[in-house]
């Protein structure tokens, strides 16, 4: 990137922006880490960015798919989760009334 181009003042100036459109699409816990992240990365690149607009656009794509990667991983930690929570069945019982069972919420199931 050339001389010209001030990252600090770019980086305060563009926090705030960056960490409301990431909070829109992860929410504010995770929204922090997306864009900060999304700023490492930019700084790894600027050798490949020739000016600020340019910088703005890697900024918000890299931050976009960085959300999309935290939204992914909270949504396998849910299935996990979820997997972790279903009890073995008990060897007493029935196929259909253990597929019965595996119907229910896991509260009523306890």
């Amino acid at each position: 990137m050339h001389d010209e181009f001030d990252f600090d003042a770019y980086l305060t100036e563009v926090t705030p922006k960056l960490t409301h459109y990431c909070a829109a699409i992860v929410g504010n816990a995770d929204a922090e880490d997306a864009a900060q992240e999304a700023f490492i990365r930019l700084w790894q690149n600027l050798n490949r960015i020739p000016n600020e607009a340019a910088a703005s656009v890697f900024l918000y794509r890299t931050a976009y798919h960085l959300s999309v990667d935290i939204l992914r991983a909270r949504k396998r930690r849910r299935t996990a989760d979820t997997e972790r929570e279903v009890p073995a069945p008990s060897p007493g019982l029935s196929e259909p009334m253990v597929c019965a069972l595996m119907r229910l919420p896991p509260t009523d199931r306890a």
